[in-house]
């Protein structure tokens, strides 16, 4: 049956974080580009981010615009040209082992950015069968956008591939109209139509951590080569042409999740809890997560080169040979870094809940030094020491004496964790 309304949408946005966009090269993981050789966001990527984000309340709606296996849908996406970008980064990273958690050998990567602030404009035509079908969801997923719930690329886990709306607007024309025939036969790219401003994030601040820290005693993040004599050298990102060494938000994330899993399994619960907060199925299969870790930067902290012996694990003896040299790096007298978690709200309740509870938990003893980032533990590496963990507008304090940690936490803030403590004990929610 012919479609009597064709619908027409266009959102100009700014990218808010990096942006990786694979294209063909699975090892060097490098950005996809057109005919032109202008790097692009797919239709097939668009599309599929925006179905995954409208499913959970607009299902029918979903495989009737945009089809199923069964049949073609009605709505046509076209690549995002990103034709506006401040820079091209590129980050190193080792492939972990889904099954076992580690880190596989031989596997480090490299993956390429753009930049923070790199401008693009998702454009759409949909037929429609009557003059507002499509309205509505062309709001939802601009509103979707602006609030961070629909990002794309790779890496979306840990805050990359988010967009801010700069403009929306939409024209609908009556194809039983001559002159809208007219105007829908010349196909003009330059159409002017209904401005529409999306919605504020009606997101809870009360979902966001930051954990202010200290590195006092060196932190080795490893990047798998040995540079210049250096054993272990930190990772790095190259940014505008600089190196800068930074901590992966995908390794903070790894080090919550471990730690949320011992949390959960002292109080007797099963994995899916953990598979529903963090992503992956209980059999190890990927899986979106809700929780998302920022890329740390510390790019103003102080290197050092150390040098020690490898001991004999057996014998408890220096190695013969063994002499090794290793890249430290510590914050600068009053200077800290910042650990920035997100979880969404796309969880029931009850979950939301206990994730909030198990991500303060683990950050709470990660800026104790309970906790180590990277290699090196053993010897005193990669333990902070917490200034502030702030959750929302509330702030907790870390004091310390002697060996003894405090962390003050206001009242109200203690109130509403306790509801997520009291699900993991198994009482009242």
């Amino acid at each position: 049956m012919m479609s009597p309304f064709v619908f027409y949408g266009r959102i100009q946005m700014t990218s808010v974080s990096i942006l990786h966009i694979g294209g063909d090269s699975e090892e060097n993981f490098e950005l996809a580009v057109n005919g032109d050789q202008q790097f692009i966001i797919p239709a097939s990527g668009l599309v599929g981010c925006i179905r995954h984000y409208l499913e959970k309340d607009h299902r029918r709606a979903v495989t009737a615009f945009f089809g199923d296996r069964d049949r073609n849908g009605r709505a046509y996406v076209y690549d995002a040209v990103l034709d506006s970008y401040s820079g091209v980064e590129t980050r190193n990273g080792i492939e972990i082992d889904r099954k076992y958690g580690t880190a596989r050998k031989g596997r480090l990567y490299t993956r390429y950015y753009l930049s923070e602030g790199t401008k693009t404009c998702l454009q759409m035509k949909v037929y429609c069968q009557s003059k507002d079908e499509f309205t509505s969801l062309f709001q939802a997923i601009a509103d979707g956008i602006q609030a961070g719930d629909i990002a794309f690329g790779a890496n979306r886990s840990n805050g990359a591939g988010c967009f801010k709306v700069d403009h929306a607007e939409y024209r609908i024309l009556d194809l039983q109209n001559d002159q809208d025939l007219e105007t829908y036969l010349q196909d003009d790219a330059n159409w002017k139509g209904t401005a529409y401003t999306p919605k504020a994030a009606e997101k809870s601040n009360d979902n966001l951590f930051v954990l202010e820290a200290e590195i006092p005693n060196g932190l080795i993040v490893k990047d798998g080569e040995k540079h210049r004599g250096v054993n272990s050298y930190n990772i790095v990102r190259i940014v505008q042409g600089k190196q800068q060494p930074y901590i992966p938000g995908t390794s903070i994330k790894g080090l919550l999740k471990a730690h949320a899993d011992r949390i959960l399994k002292y109080y007797g619960k099963g994995p899916e809890m953990l598979a529903g907060i963090y992503g992956s199925d209980p059999d190890g299969a990927p899986a979106k997560g809700h929780v998302f870790v920022e890329d740390v930067d510390i790019s103003n902290a102080c290197r050092r080169i150390y040098t020690r012996t490898k001991i004999d694990r057996l014998k408890g003896s220096g190695i013969d040979g063994g002499l090794m040299t290793e890249e430290v790096l510590s914050t600068k007298e009053g200077k800290t870094i910042r650990i920035v978690v997100r979880i969404d709200s796309a969880m029931d309740e009850t979950l939301q809940k206990t994730a909030r509870a198990l991500v303060w938990l683990s950050l709470r003893d990660l800026g104790a030094g309970y906790l180590s980032i990277g290699s090196g533990n053993n010897v005193g590496y990669g333990r902070l020491k917490g200034i502030t963990l702030s959750v929302g507008e509330h702030v907790c304090k870390y004091s310390y004496d002697g060996d003894s940690v405090q962390l003050s936490i206001p009242d109200d803030l203690r109130s509403e964790l306790d509801k997520g403590l009291k699900i993991l004990q198994g009482g009242d929610q």
